[in-house]
């Protein structure tokens, strides 16, 4: 609402988009990837949550193809938009969020819950937004050689964090001392800008929509995202003898809504903005019922 009424008086203005989505794409994003990552110590505990997470995102994400393609027969950047919103969750922001007030005062668990958000959706999620946002919406990215496309995937500022941050957590290089604390706590201050980018780039690429024409792909999305996909997840956790902690966390993580994130990758690299803004601000409120609907219906809880 203050983005907009800002918006409104003219403080800020719909051209500064490209530039707000530039910095968050190649600047916000990998700081805030970097200062979470080389914390991380992947053991084979939390492979299972976060395989099964990575494998109902995958399942959306083909299914949310053929729809939007077949059924509701998008243009090729609405069809990009469309699929990161209905596979990818936002952990990072309102996944947080929701772990840390559900899990209050065990702080254990709260960072058990936020390495399995970052393996399972903020690893293949910040790979997929920029392979797919190229892929739908920039159109030179079609033109390229496998190769080139390759290179092109792993130069991206995000990729490039994640491959760094890994690498460095896995080889167990130090992460503090003279130089590496001062540029971690950089990073992390950087990175936790991320909340007000991405409701800067909101507000500027919210706008006049038809709501008639858009409410099947508002429905699929919400349908895709909030209720199906947890539903994969819970399903799946009934076929493993997972502990009740690590059911939990998943089913919540898989039930987040659209990534946040998808708004600034739609703006820089041409897919849908309009829709990508409408779909994260739909299914943010949509949200905020279906998951305390599913806690209460799957009795995980209890």
């Amino acid at each position: 609402m203050l983005i907009l009424l800002l918006r409104g008086i003219g403080i800020i203005r719909k051209s500064d988009a490209p530039f707000i989505s530039r910095l968050t794409v190649d600047v916000v994003l990998p700081a805030l990837l970097v200062s979470k990552l080389v914390f991380v110590k992947i053991d084979a505990t939390i492979l299972l949550p976060c395989l099964q997470i990575v494998f109902s995102e995958f399942l959306i994400g083909i299914a949310a193809y053929f729809s939007g393609k077949y059924i509701l027969r998008l243009e090729r950047p609405s069809l990009g938009v469309f699929i990161l919103c209905c596979a990818f969750g936002s952990t990072a922001i309102l996944g947080t969020a929701y772990i840390t007030a559900i899990f209050n005062g065990n702080d254990a668990t709260i960072a058990h819950a936020l390495l399995i958000a970052e393996i399972s959706n903020g690893i293949p999620g910040y790979i997929f937004l920029y392979v797919i946002s190229k892929r739908f919406g920039d159109n030179s990215f079609i033109q390229e050689s496998m190769l080139k496309r390759f290179f092109s995937i792993a130069l991206s500022p995000p990729v490039a964090a994640i491959i760094l941050s890994l690498t460095w957590s896995g080889l167990e290089f130090p992460t503090e001392g003279v130089i590496i604390t001062p540029l971690i706590n950089a990073a992390n201050y950087v990175g936790s800008s991320l909340v007000l980018m991405i409701a800067l780039l909101n507000g500027l690429a919210i706008g006049p929509m038809p709501i008639r024409n858009n409410i099947p792909i508002v429905f699929l999305c919400i349908t895709f995202v909030l209720i199906i996909k947890p539903l994969i997840v819970y399903e799946i956790n009934g076929l493993y003898d997972l502990a009740l902690q690590d059911r939990q966390i998943s089913v919540i993580e898989s039930a987040m809504p659209s990534a946040n994130a998808v708004i600034a990758y739609a703006i820089r690299y041409n897919c849908d903005q309009l829709l990508a803004a409408v779909l994260v601000t739909s299914t943010a409120i949509i949200g905020a019922f279906t998951l305390p609907f599913l806690m209460q219906y799957l009795k995980i809880f209890i």
